[in-house]
């Protein structure tokens, strides 16, 4: 890594932010085809700028303490996509998707939605992609270099253990430091949401693979 640091921001400019150099090298760059990706980037109406010609999601997996948020923190909106703990970050005004977390601080993990940063920046200054859920994705995937879930697991584990014994959990960007509390109460898709993105989701896969 250069010592540089990553800027970025949603399409309107309300919620911006950076990611530290020091989280840069530690960061672990995904492109993940799982079909909840897929679908938030359809609840949030933006599948054309998140997802690639396989339906991958490109994403930086990194210690929440290396990310900050410079402004915006009132401008987030939050979902949970199914029944569990993962929380879907986007701007409530333009719905450009942000992040995925834990619905706690002191899992103190960021997983950026690399559509929020500039795409040269990214490519510079982020290791070489690895493909996960490939079985979800579309199209021809398979010289994608992959990773496994326990390659993925024990740097988030490392991540998560270290701002425990340290503290720095409370320094999460998307919760509040003293209370906890995330800075947007994040809603719980009915059964019905879910159910129209996911078939948006199934339809897009299709439309993508040539006939």
């Amino acid at each position: 890594m250069t010592g540089r640091t990553l800027p970025f921001a949603c399409d309107c400019g309300a919620v911006a932010g950076e990611v530290a150099a020091k989280g840069l090298a530690e960061g672990r760059h995904y492109v993940c085809h799982c079909t909840d990706c897929q679908a938030f980037a359809h609840y949030c109406g933006h599948a054309e700028l998140v997802l690639d010609r396989n339906a991958g999601t490109d994403i930086l997996q990194l210690p929440a303490t290396s990310v900050r948020l410079a402004r915006g923190q009132g401008e987030l909106a939050a979902i949970h996509l199914t029944e569990g703990p993962l929380v879907r970050w986007y701007c409530a005004a333009c719905r450009t998707p942000i992040a995925n977390t834990l619905a706690s601080p002191k899992w103190s993990f960021f997983s950026m939605i690399l559509a929020s940063a500039d795409a040269e920046d990214a490519a510079a200054l982020t290791p070489p992609a690895r493909h996960v859920f490939v079985q979800s994705g579309c199209g021809d995937l398979s010289g994608a270099p992959r990773a496994s879930m326990v390659r993925m697991g024990l740097p988030i584990l490392k991540w998560i253990v270290k701002a425990r014994l340290r503290g720095s959990f409370r320094s999460h960007p998307m919760f509040d430091p003293e209370t906890l509390a995330p800075l947007a109460e994040p809603r719980r898709l009915t059964e019905e949401e879910r159910d129209t993105v996911y078939r948006q989701a199934s339809d897009y896969r299709e439309r993508l693979v040539p006939g």
